[in-house]
C-alpha cells in the first residue's frame, strides 16, 4: 500500500520522478524501525502502570486451560448414526 502512495515524488528541478525500488525499501525500513520502537515504548509504559489498570491486566494473564490441538475426534454415537444413513 505504501509503495502506491508514495511512488511520485517531485524533484528538485520541480518535475515528477518516480521512486526507485530500492529508496522505497530504504523508506519502509526507516518506517518499520519507528513503529517498533514505538512500540517497545508503549510496553515500558504498560510495565510502569498500576496493576489495576485494564491494559496491564490484560498483558500480564496467562490462560490457565488449553484447549485439545487440531481437529476434533469424531465421536463413537455420531460415527454410528453415519452409518446408518
Amino acid at each position: 500500500m505504501l509503495r502506491v502512495f508514495e511512488r511520485g515524488i517531485k524533484s528538485q528541478d520541480v518535475s515528477w520522478r518516480i521512486r526507485t525500488n530500492e529508496e522505497i525499501d530504504l523508506l519502509i525500513k526507516h518506517t518499520l524501525r519507528y513503529i517498533k520502537a514505538q512500540r517497545i515504548r508503549w510496553v515500558g509504559h504498560i510495565i510502569r502502570t498500576d496493576k489495576e489498570i485494564t491494559v496491564k491486566r490484560i498483558t500480564e494473564w496467562r490462560p490457565t486451560a488449553f484447549g485439545s490441538i487440531g481437529r476434533p475426534r469424531l465421536r463413537w454415537l455420531m460415527s454410528e448414526r453415519d452409518w446408518e444413513k
